[in-house]
């Protein structure tokens, strides 16, 4: 007999209505929901708030939490982890409003948890942990912008496979496998959403792209350029990288060579400064390294 599992996420209070009405579906393969509701306006923050009031209607034994947001993703987090009814040993399943849990995958995660638990895994993982199981001391870490769960224990492994995942272009949402579908916009999901997080002080996103010592490799390189972008009196975001890369007297031969060997920012500058369509950057994330003329 397994311990419960339990669904956990946080979402705006506002524009979410289509996403919780799929998602709420879901919630009959678990033993509850814990949810933060963000709200930005006061008037938001009442229980007939539809957001609120779906959630709710459907948590099953789970608690659904009203809570300003004060942009730091991590605190809502952990508040949902740590509000509810969640127990140590309990398994939890984590996602975005706009991620969608396929009910394949969902009709057999008892089955499967069953097996983790046999072969001592503690977490599952796209990318990011989805799914794990529950510690009373695990929080989100906190300078993370996104999902990294400090700490976790066990055996991970890790679903990913980016060799059956699915664009689905008409409706702008990508098919992670028969794992998850990802409904954010599609630009964002497999671009702009990585490239953003990746210019935080604690970047979960390059933990996504690069594995083990190539990852420290990697990050510590990534934490070398931001500061490049700080010290040149740049912002840490979109815009900024943008300006940044318009800027030729920046492209230096160190900037060079750092695109050419990082694909997650090359990708931006393919996309933002070379003009590349977002197919053409997929197609060639893995393989395609910036030449000289790309940087005339």
């Amino acid at each position: 007999m397994i311990s419960k599992i339990w669904i956990c996420g946080q979402v705006g209070s506002r524009g979410e209505e289509e996403n919780i009405v799929e998602l709420v579906k879901t919630f009959d393969f678990f033993d509850g929901a814990c949810w933060v509701v963000n709200y930005n306006n006061i008037e938001d923050c009442n229980i007939s708030n539809p957001t609120y009031f779906l959630l709710d209607k459907y948590k099953k034994a789970g608690r659904i939490l009203l809570a300003p947001w004060v942009n730091i993703n991590s605190l809502g987090m952990t508040m949902a982890l740590h509000a509810g009814p969640v127990k140590h040993g309990d398994w939890v399943v984590f996602t975005d409003g706009n991620e969608l849990i396929q009910e394949g995958f969902l009709k057999d995660l008892r089955n499967k948890i069953t097996g983790w638990e046999k072969e001592g895994v503690g977490s599952v993982l796209w990318g990011r942990p989805y799914i794990w199981k529950f510690y009373e001391w695990q929080v989100f870490e906190p300078q993370s912008v996104h999902t990294m769960v400090n700490p976790l224990y066990g055996k991970a492994i890790s679903l990913q496979d980016e060799s059956r995942v699915v664009y689905n272009y008409e409706k702008q949402w990508v098919y992670f496998s028969d794992f998850l579908i990802n409904k954010k916009k599609f630009e964002n999901s497999m671009l702009l959403h990585g490239v953003k997080y990746s210019l935080n002080a604690v970047s979960n996103q390059f933990a996504m792209f690069y594995k083990n010592k190539e990852y420290q490799q990697h990050e510590w390189a990534r934490r070398f350029f931001c500061q490049l972008l700080d010290s040149k009196g740049y912002e840490r975001n979109l815009d900024g990288l943008e300006k940044f890369f318009r800027n030729k007297e920046n492209l230096t031969l160190d900037v060079r060579s750092y695109l050419r060997d990082e694909w997650v920012f090359a990708d931006f500058y393919k996309y933002k400064i070379l003009g590349y369509s977002l197919d053409e950057v997929l197609k060639k994330r893995y393989n395609y390294v910036l030449s000289e003329k790309d940087f005339e």
